[in-house]
């Protein structure tokens, strides 16, 4: 290929996963459902795409998976990012913010750490109903992640709205990704990312008429 051939093979194919990312991010965070077979078709978008426009050859075809693996994952990281929000965005009501803040101010009024298993069982932070139940580990894990966010929310006093932005970036994206990661969704890739590699890295009698081939 030309060297202007390859620089529109590889722009197509990033256009193409571009594309494909923001259909899998709209499934899932605004229908509320996603299918695993998008990831197929963002790959056959990708290879299918660089192909029209005159990519051909190996290289291309490696280029197209690697595309279509970034744009895969884009946009499910994307669409599993805004559902959180959503989801951020239903449950922080104003009400709970009042009552969190309540929550902070009694936290830090605190006489000292001894005071921290009392407080995890009577203001509901555990399920437990004798706070001498409570393990070291367990009151350590609240002191260093809920009880230090408390402490955030009281020093820093927070708006309503800086609380709810607290609540979004806090959560774990990566790890809601991995947890919502199931072996279909691993074949669909797996699929996408070979049907990319096959579309893209076709020999140049058989890619598909584009403007490079007219």
């Amino acid at each position: 290929m030309s060297g202007k051939s390859i620089v529109a093979a590889i722009v197509a194919a990033i256009v193409a996963g571009a594309i494909g990312a923001a259909i899998w991010a709209f499934a899932l965070a605004v229908l509320n459902f996603e299918f695993g077979i998008v990831a197929w078709l963002i790959g056959g978008m990708v290879g299918g795409l660089s192909a029209m426009v005159g990519g051909h050859g190996v290289s291309n075809g490696v280029i197209c998976a690697a595309i279509a693996i970034v744009a895969i994952f884009a946009g499910k990281y994307a669409g599993s990012m805004w559902s959180i929000r959503k989801a951020v965005d239903e449950m922080a009501s104003e009400d709970l913010y009042e009552e969190q803040v309540e929550d902070a101010r009694l936290y830090v009024a605190l006489s000292g750490p001894s005071a921290i298993p009392s407080y995890m069982v009577d203001r509901g932070y555990t399920d437990a109903t004798d706070p001498t139940t409570l393990s070291p580990s367990e009151v350590e894990a609240f002191e260093t992640g809920t009880g230090a966010w408390l402490v955030r929310l009281h020093q820093e006093g927070w708006s309503y709205d800086d609380y709810r932005a607290s609540l979004a970036s806090d959560a774990d994206v990566i790890g809601f990704v991995k947890e919502n990661l199931g072996l279909l969704d691993l074949l669909f890739l797996g699929l996408g990312v070979v049907t990319a590699f096959k579309l893209g890295g076709q020999i140049e009698d058989e890619a598909p008429a584009g403007p490079a081939a007219a």
